[in-house]
């Protein structure tokens, strides 16, 4: 049920913002690699990202549903 309310309530937001004349825009999302490393994923699943040299440090975009 809680999952249909959240349905629904996405629905109704991009409704409004199509009446706005907004356009929702989806992009990925960049991730400091400390990140990765800190949480342990970077050991298991270092090949399911794609590294970007940003600001003097290393970014991952995720290839996975994050």
């Amino acid at each position: 049920m809680i999952l249909l309310h959240l349905i629904i309530s996405l629905l109704m937001l991009q409704t409004e913002y199509w009446k706005r004349g907004f356009m929702e825009v989806v992009s990925p999302n960049l991730y400091n690699v400390k990140l990765w490393q800190t949480s342990g994923h970077w050991l298991h699943y270092a090949v399911c990202f794609v590294l970007t040299q940003q600001l003097q440090c290393y970014m991952s975009v995720t290839l996975v549903n994050s």
